[in-house]
């Protein structure tokens, strides 16, 4: 398991979601604005198209589906990238899922699937190699 080394200081949770997730998921969907289906209510709370991100209520029209749990989508979220924010998913889903983005002793970690990635042809930058399984 690889820690993302990250500046909190300054910094409120929120920014730093907001900020982690906008890097994955311009990298996942190469798009100026990524439309995000949202099943995680840790991350309900944040500002609209901050960061070029749109937060979206039907999956069909998702970019990206970020998720705690694998249990409440349907089968059309299910073709889509899925990123998980809990780790017992990460370990249990990752035929599934093409990375996770959760917190542990207060730091955020972030993994990537390399198998999975490649499955929706997604390139990661050299700077994430370290956060590849």
């Amino acid at each position: 398991m690889v820690l993302l080394a990250t500046k909190i200081n300054s910094e409120t949770l929120t920014d730093l979601k907001l900020r982690l997730l906008s890097s994955i998921a311009h990298i996942i969907c190469s798009q100026r604005e990524v439309k995000i289906y949202l099943a995680d209510k840790s991350f309900i709370q944040l500002p609209q198209n901050k960061y070029n991100l749109r937060f979206i209520k039907n999956c069909s029209k998702a970019n990206l589906v970020l998720t705690s749990t694998l249990s409440n989508l349907n089968s059309t979220c299910l073709k889509k990238p899925i990123f998980v924010t809990d780790y017992g998913e990460y370990i249990h889903h990752k035929n599934l899922i093409i990375g996770a983005l959760f917190w542990q002793k207060g730091r955020p970690v972030l993994l990537f699937i390399k198998k999975n990635l490649e499955r929706f042809h997604v390139k990661l930058p050299p700077t994430y190699s370290s956060y590849t399984e």
